[in-house]
């Protein structure tokens, strides 16, 4: 049977999940707001921060390389600063949330 030819899937198109069947719109709206505590965005946040500032210190006491501008080791800055920024920018966007939710 040549894949032209076979029927199409009427919408909407039930998904298998373990023994019951959602529809796709189901799942999509089951998904739009997952229940993700604060406290797991904020540590990982502060991990992420860490996880910067331990690559930095590492870096530099095995390298001797504590000049973030030289040329030699910017890509390694470069993930440090990806890191750091990226739990900076979280926790920012988590104390809006935070501030958004008492108003």
């Amino acid at each position: 049977m040549d894949p032209g030819s076979m029927p199409k899937a009427s919408w909407p198109v039930p998904r298998a999940v373990g023994r019951n069947f959602l529809y796709a719109n189901q799942i999509d709206q089951a998904m739009e707001d997952p229940a993700f505590p604060p406290m797991v965005k904020k540590a990982l946040c502060v991990l992420f921060i860490a996880l910067g500032a331990i690559l930095y210190l590492t870096w530099g006491i095995v390298y001797g390389a504590w000049n973030p501008f030289s040329n030699d080791y910017i890509g390694i800055y470069a993930v440090m600063v990806t890191l750091i920024g990226i739990g900076g920018i979280g926790l920012l966007i988590l104390r809006l949330e935070e501030e958004e939710g008492q108003v």
